[in-house]
């Protein structure tokens, strides 16, 4: 592995995280005022054998129907918040938004989910998303 790599997989977004990400390069239906900034929830961030300039995301709001199955709430999974970031109590992973986005558009940490959030989260995407439930997603 030469320089530059090490230097990727250092700042490389991990799974669990959460980055915030312009808003222009996240996928929603309704694309709210125009330059807000959006998170996002890192589900899968490269693997030895894979491209690491392809990130997997879930866009992260407080605008939605918590009755919906492919939404999670995360206000109470939240750990290592950065002083920078300020989550509300409303706020919710849009599973169904699962999307990869360029390594080049995360700005910046802001804080990281707990295992047990992250586990329901990935069982959502495989089993209820996906249609799979043997599926192993190991990140």
């Amino acid at each position: 592995m030469d320089i530059p790599d090490k230097i990727i997989k250092m700042v490389s977004p991990s799974a669990r995280e959460i980055w915030r990400i312009p808003d222009k390069e996240v996928y929603l239906h309704d694309k709210g005022k125009p330059g807000k900034p959006r998170y996002a929830l890192v589900i899968f961030s490269g693997h030895q054998d894979i491209d690491l300039s392809i990130i997997n995301i879930i866009p992260l709001t407080t605008q939605s129907d918590f009755y919906d199955c492919f939404v999670f709430p995360i206000e109470r999974g939240l750990i290592n918040i950065e002083d920078n970031f300020k989550p509300k109590q409303n706020s919710t992973a849009l599973i169904q938004f699962f999307q990869p986005i360029k390594m080049d558009y995360f700005v910046e940490k802001c804080a990281e989910v707990d295992d047990t959030t992250y586990e329901a989260i990935k069982t959502i995407i495989c089993e209820r998303l996906i249609g799979c439930s043997n599926i192993n997603l190991e990140i």
